[in-house]
């Protein structure tokens, strides 16, 4: 055998090795799920026996926060380890909406990519409907699930989930459809677009319709051109043209998608069924997840789970919530907790592939939740646990607020061997830090023509340490605006408090710009009880005095540094245009192809779906 010949078989052992010794990374990320939801948190009767049992032999991460406080940008951060006001996505990105996340970002799948990894996604999505900005194009091989919040629809009802007399019973009588969804644009839509969280978009009611060419979209960015994230204010379209965009029947039933990218390298996009049954959603999903490990198992992979559970449906699900028949009315703790059950199921079935496939010990597991819990659905809407902010004066501090309920996450992460079992550690990490850790365990380099907020967290991960990977870790809230909170060590200071998604009526509901910001020591304090601040008094504490002085300079830094990502929509592919970007089966059957059994819309005419 020649030297050169030599030296080339040598070379792809090695390589073999490598990939070999490279571990397989499932991420399970859990939709509205609260701090206080699970039962390694201390649920008191929440069921979890496998998701517990996986957090029993790994590590507890007690101080894991989301990258934001809502749906779309705490999926934006995860995916790119960069802060979602700097990507430029929406923190809620509505059913029908033109933009979505970049395709010039670099995901964590696309980054994994790079060293041959298989990648796979089952869940939801939420980072834009259009194919542009599906998985298939942001480095994913597969995907399989609902590509938005599971309230962004209606979708089937089958006897286990409900029957025409439990829907009459569910629907209030005195109220019609249009007055209920009315009421939900006014309480929870209207107030995001408001406050810069979300895009004004082709909603069914005309006094809050806007278009492309409005004022209100120029600071976030509507103009259709290179489908790249864009900083140039001058992008943006003129203040003229606010005619209504007409409403998109796809916004009214829930696809379930497919994406699977072939030998070729092409990608076949499917909506499998519209509306989908929630009642065989969780065993697809499984099979999903099982599959893709079967069909990877000789090879490294990513399985991303964004479950589409615990969120709340649509209101015609009774107690708008869902989970499969065998799952129903088996809990203690009711809806939510049968829904949570069947997320545990989920969770188990994976492992035991991993287990059957002989993969386990070489597989790193993650588990965490994109954002509070949504406090405004009562019991269907989770738990904030311990952090429930005594001193805000009202109750909605969880989900789209920056108070801890609505940011910190219960998470774990495990690794047999390579994580001590029974670990915890109090460290602060971030949903922000996905990307760069896993590119550090890698040996991935980080891209360098961009900025990223995360951190890599290996050292907490695999060492016996509370010492956080980030000086400070800043949270912001809405598109264009300066961070509302920031962690510093065992200090988080808010600059701006607020109410989460919903709003509340108690006297103190209300947004509090804080001078100076209102300080806790969350690593005593967790609760927010005891601020160490008082509203327009002067600190004389030396170390109260010291610390505000380190997280103002931060702040000037951090304010100076940030650039705001503005996305430019990619150009209309076939079929699209205004009123014609969601997810559509069949528009000539108004994106209604599986038909009965559903329940009928009261109400619900033409005008209204947008078929007229």
């Amino acid at each position: 055998m020649s030297m050169l010949r030599l030296v080339t078989f040598f070379g792809v052992l090695l390589c073999a090795l490598a990939a070999q010794d490279r571990p397989n990374i499932v991420m399970l990320f859990v939709d509205d799920l609260g701090y206080g939801d699970v039962g390694f948190t201390g649920h008191p009767t929440t069921k979890t026996p496998n998701i517990d049992k996986l957090a029993s032999e790994g590590k507890v991460l007690t101080s894991w926060y989301s990258g934001c406080s809502v749906c779309s940008g705490s999926r934006a951060a995860l995916m790119t380890g960069r802060q979602f006001v700097r990507v430029g996505v929406a923190p809620v990105l509505s059913a029908t909406v033109n933009v979505g996340l970049p395709p010039n970002e670099t995901t964590v799948a696309s980054q994994l990519k790079k060293i041959g990894y298989k990648t796979g996604a089952v869940g939801k999505w939420h980072l834009g409907q259009r194919e542009v900005y599906l998985p298939a194009n942001h480095g994913f091989d597969k995907y399989f699930g609902i590509p938005y919040s599971d309230d962004m629809g209606y979708a089937r009802i089958d006897p286990c989930n409900g029957t025409s007399e439990s829907l009459a019973s569910f629907i209030p009588p005195q109220k019609t459809y249009e007055e209920m969804t009315r009421e939900w644009y006014e309480r929870i839509w209207q107030p995001y677009v408001h406050d810069n969280m979300t895009l004004p978009d082709d909603i069914p009611f005309p006094e809050f319709q806007t278009s492309p060419g409005c004022n209100q979209t120029n600071k976030i960015g509507t103009t259709r051109a290179t489908g790249t994230s864009s900083t140039d204010s001058s992008a943006t379209s003129d203040s003229g043209n606010c005619a209504p965009i007409p409403p998109d029947p796809a916004r009214t039933y829930l696809p379930l998608m497919q994406q699977i990218r072939n030998s070729s390298g092409g990608v076949e996009t499917k909506v499998l069924e519209q509306p989908l049954d929630f009642t065989s959603l969780a065993q697809k999903y499984s099979d999903f997840a099982t599959d893709f490990i079967e069909d990877n198992k000789n090879e490294s992979f990513f399985l991303y789970m964004p479950f589409s559970h615990v969120h709340t449906t649509a209101h015609n699900q009774p107690e708008r919530l869902y989970c499969g028949c065998a799952f129903k009315n088996k809990t203690t703790r009711g809806a939510f907790g049968d829904a949570l059950a069947e997320v545990d199921w989920i969770v188990g079935n994976v492992v035991d592939k991993l287990q059957e496939e002989g993969l386990d010990n070489n597989t790193l597991i993650l588990f965490t939740g994109d954002n509070g819990p949504w406090l405004v659905q009562n019991s269907s809407g989770g738990s904030v646990g311990l952090f429930y902010a005594r001193s805000a004066g009202y109750w909605n501090v969880g989900k789209a607020s920056t108070w801890e309920g609505g940011i910190r996450e219960a998470a774990f992460a495990r690794w047999p061997g390579r994580i001590p079992p029974n670990s915890r550690s109090s460290a602060t990490v971030s949903s922000l830090d996905l990307f760069p850790t896993l590119s550090s365990i890698l040996n991935i380099p980080m891209p360098t023509d961009r900025v990223y907020d995360g951190r890599d967290m290996s050292n907490v991960l695999f060492t016996d340490t509370d010492e956080s990977p980030h000086d400070f870790l800043f949270f912001y809230q809405a598109l264009n605006t300066s961070a509302r909170a920031v962690r510093y060590g065992d200090y988080k200071a808010h600059f701006v408090t607020a109410p989460g998604s919903g709003g509340c009526s108690d006297p103190a509901c209300q947004v509090i710009n804080h001078s100076p910001p209102l300080l806790f020591n969350v690593a005593v304090d967790p609760t927010e009880a005891y601020p160490l601040t008082s509203q327009g008094v002067t600190p004389t504490d030396p170390t109260i005095i010291k610390v505000l002085a380190d997280i103002e300079e931060a702040y000037k830094r951090e304010n100076v540094t940030m650039t705001y990502g503005n996305i430019i929509p990619a150009p209309d592919g076939p079929g699209e245009g205004p009123g014609k970007y969601g997810v559509c089966c069949d528009r000539a059957k108004g994106c209604d192809c599986n038909g009965s059994p559903y329940p009928p819309i009261p109400s619900a005419g033409p005008e209204l779906i947008g078929l007229n």
